[in-house]
């Protein structure tokens, strides 16, 4: 990826400063029972204005807290979203350093391998060279490669139309590469998630999580390859690797997705014979229908019954803040700050459901947010 156009969309990083800064969230004085926060990190961090924590010493050091403190540390908050978002979310299981740089390790290759298995092998594949008695273009079984072959044509062209619209008026979104890397994501979910597939907001989830990344990685440092001949650099710089922007994106949209988000886009099974209006209403519409004559309605009556009055449907507002996690109601950097508190509290989090079928309360957390969004804008009404 060329980054020069793309500079508007990344921090200002020095790749020693922002790996020293990492490293002392690591060895926080909270880790080692210390009051003394500053002084603490420094003996740890320099001697002499040099680098000096070894190596052996990074893979001691315990990560039980490492996404609560950086969230908690407001100065570098918008920083390292790349690890401890999916510390959060319970991807990596990681207590220390080394079992951390090992699990992402293997996810990569995981990615990597069906990466391989949906996108490089249907590409090298000679359709022309198959059994034409078997596979010929007008057989309609369903492992014919000309089938498949044309079923995936149709899936990544309905994914590109959306990607195209994906934030369009920011640079970083409008380069053909990274285009294509989200197509690819996506286009590979899709097909490990047949019963789901694709469906038009996961693209807008998917670029949050994407720029996230991407503006984390170490890119255009001069001091880059002097640091990368040590051992200890490279295992840090590993963490942050450009190379690796697609593989971690997918990684952590797989995994919030099948945390049940993924059945906010599916409908619910439609009786052929019924009457009943009601089993064509999908997964999401019940949860709207929840959030607004339950949660609300207990906990603000007064809102509750001026937008009955306004004769408001609860779906007009509540389907895209739910199933887009309020990404389009809010600027990027306002976004990732919203969903760092939906990931602090996803242990707690029972909208987000394993079974489709499970109508458990929705966690108050929702309402929360959604509350504070209505004040936003009787704020700016006002």
């Amino acid at each position: 990826m060329n980054d020069n156009n793309f500079f508007e969309d990344l921090y200002e990083l020095n790749f020693e400063d922002f790996l020293k800064n990492f490293i002392s969230i690591l060895f926080s004085s909270k880790e080692y029972g210390n009051d003394n926060n500053d002084d603490v990190d420094k003996t740890h961090i320099y001697e002499n204005n040099n680098y000096i924590l070894k190596n052996n010493d990074i893979k001691k050091s315990r990560l039980p807290f490492i996404a609560n403190n950086i969230i908690n540390n407001k100065e570098n908050v918008k920083l390292y979203r790349r690890i401890y978002w999916p510390l959060l979310l319970g991807i990596y299981k990681a207590e220390n350093l080394e079992d951390l740089i090992n699990d992402i390790q293997k996810k990569r290759h995981l990615y990597l391998q069906d990466k391989e298995e949906y996108i490089i092998k249907p590409i090298n594949l000679n359709i022309q060279k198959l059994d034409p008695q078997i596979f010929h273009p007008l057989s309609s079984d369903d492992k014919n490669p000309w089938t498949l072959k044309q079923k995936n044509q149709e899936l990544k062209e309905e994914i590109k139309q959306d990607i195209l619209r994906t934030y369009s008026e920011k640079k970083i979104f409008q380069n053909e590469e990274i285009r294509e890397i989200l197509n690819t994501i996506l286009f590979i979910w899709a097909k490990k998630n047949p019963d789901i597939s694709y469906k038009q907001g996961m693209n807008e989830i998917l670029a949050i999580f994407f720029i996230v990344n991407y503006r984390e990685h170490l890119h255009n440092n001069n001091n880059y390859y002097e640091y990368e001949k040590e051992l200890f650099f490279k295992e840090f710089s590993n963490l942050f690797d450009k190379e690796f922007i697609e593989a971690d994106t997918y990684i952590i949209f797989d995994h919030f997705m099948n945390m049940g988000l993924k059945y906010l886009f599916t409908s619910m099974e439609e009786k052929k014979n019924s009457t009943n209006k009601n089993t064509c209403k999908t997964v999401l519409l019940h949860k709207c229908t929840y959030i607004f004559h339950k949660l609300l309605k207990n906990s603000d009556k007064l809102l509750y019954n001026h937008l009955i009055s306004l004769s408001i449907e609860p779906q007009i507002f509540l389907l895209r803040w739910i199933r887009l996690f309020y990404c389009r109601e809010f600027p990027i950097d306002d976004t990732v700050i919203l969903w760092d508190n939906f990931f602090a509290g996803t242990q707690k989090l029972k909208y987000i459901q394993t079974d489709k079928s499970n109508n458990q309360e929705i966690n108050i957390y929702i309402y929360i947010y959604i509350y504070i969004y209505i004040l936003i804008i009787k704020l700016h009404i006002n």
